[in-house]
């Protein structure tokens, strides 16, 4: 199940998890500012709150695995039920985890997309003036 929560992560940028909270990607476009590009960034923002996933999700999740809509919501609340009740760090792939310290949930990221993407001072070229 924590493969077709990434993929709709991935896919549409938020995931609500019941009696959790919701994980959001919130993108920045890039700026230019005084002679400098000043690079996009993702981050993920983790919301605590008891969140409904929407229709969407839940036909997303049954289209996946071939059955009804009704049964989508139960698998997937059964699954919330359990899985997040037993264990004390939950692992979104390479995206990061949810951990649990006395029944609160933080987010705990691995992508930072400032390792990747980085600020363009263009007053270093040559000719830079015509910028």
């Amino acid at each position: 199940m924590t493969k077709y929560i990434i993929t709709y992560f991935l896919q549409f940028g938020q995931i609500d998890i019941p009696g959790v909270g919701s994980l959001q990607l919130i993108k920045k476009e890039a700026e230019f500012s005084d002679g400098i590009i000043i690079a996009p960034s993702e981050i993920i923002h983790f919301e605590k709150g008891n969140i409904t996933p929407s229709k969407q999700f839940y036909s997303y999740l049954s289209n996946l695995l071939d059955i009804s809509n009704e049964q989508a919501t139960i698998q997937f609340e059964q699954y919330c039920k359990t899985h997040f009740t037993d264990h004390s760090r939950i692992t979104f792939g390479n995206l990061g985890s949810l951990v649990k310290n006395n029944d609160e949930y933080t987010w705990k990221s691995n992508f930072e997309s400032s390792d990747y993407l980085k600020n363009i001072d263009i007053n270093s070229f040559p000719n830079a003036q015509y910028f």
